[in-house]
């Protein structure tokens, strides 16, 4: 009886074509939630900006509208801010990385 030592090409195979199988299911996975990560980092660094746009707006005496534009992170964000009832809406809008219009608005009150 002879004593082989070594895989088949059959295995090899198997086993190449289990990693491919993997590797192509979690390298898209992977590039999604990059891209999520991305669209959320953006998401909260713009309302942080807008509160801060908000802040300036209510301080000041600005007529109302009015708008502002910015660039955060290599992103176009325009603010605008108007008068609603007793508060002052800030929003900003923007195109993200997945090409989808995002759109966040806060509200905040001049005391007098």
């Amino acid at each position: 009886m002879k004593k082989i030592n070594g895989f088949s090409f059959i295995e090899v195979l198997a086993a190449f074509s289990i990693v491919m199988m993997l590797a192509f299911t979690i390298l898209p996975i992977i590039s999604l939630l990059i891209q999520e990560e991305t669209i959320l980092s953006d998401r909260r660094i713009i309302s942080n900006r807008l509160h801060d746009e908000l802040q300036s707006v209510i301080w000041t005496a600005d007529p109302y509208p009015s708008s502002i534009s910015r660039t955060i992170r290599s992103r176009h964000v325009e603010f605008t801010f108007m008068k609603e009832k007793q508060f002052i809406k800030g929003c900003g809008y923007w195109i993200n990385i997945k090409e989808r219009e995002e759109k966040v608005c806060l509200y905040g009150v001049k005391e007098k």
